[in-house]
């Protein structure tokens, strides 16, 4: 079992919350240049997928106590760093309107006080100041331990000491 400080107080919410994580950079890394010393999980083309170490023990954390999206996505926009990456804007109110029919939630269940986007990338919290926890790469775990350090950092500073405002759906 976790720690006492993963635990959720009775006064919470009995609803889950939704939590976002960002795909690539965050959950995998996708690269087109390997590093030599390392064998990727995967290959698909010319990109090597890198699988972060404890991410089945982080994501069955997450997947008892959270409804789980996994976000990753694609368009034309660039970044100025990089004109060839895509700039991605999450925006999370087409997640909150449902404008995918497919989501499995009703429109509005869930909004800016019950979600939280994990993410490795800042500029992609630029939309959603309130809801985005921004993991820099060095911080993402290496050792169970590490796993456990990030799971608590989600849960106390964003859901449980109140950094997300109240709640509004109950």
């Amino acid at each position: 079992m976790f720690p006492f400080y993963l635990r959720f107080p009775s006064q919470c919410s009995r609803r889950k919350k939704l939590l976002i994580l960002d795909l690539n950079g965050l959950l995998v890394d996708v690269v087109t240049c390997p590093p030599k010393d390392r064998t990727p999980d995967k290959r698909v083309g010319f990109r090597s997928f890198f699988v972060r170490p404890y991410y089945l023990d982080f994501l069955n954390f997450c997947f008892r106590k959270f409804e789980v999206a996994v976000w990753s996505s694609r368009t034309k926009f660039k970044t100025v760093e990089n004109k060839h990456k895509p700039l991605v804007f999450k925006e999370l109110t087409k997640v909150w309107n449902k404008e995918d029919p497919q989501l499995p939630w009703e429109r509005g269940y869930f909004n800016e006080s019950n979600t939280l986007l994990v993410d490795d990338s800042p500029y992609k919290a630029l939309l959603n100041p309130v809801s985005c926890m921004v993991i820099s790469s060095c911080f993402l775990p290496v050792t169970y331990s590490d796993v456990i350090i990030v799971v608590s950092i989600i849960l106390d500073t964003y859901f449980l000491r109140g950094v997300l405002p109240n709640d509004k759906t109950g």
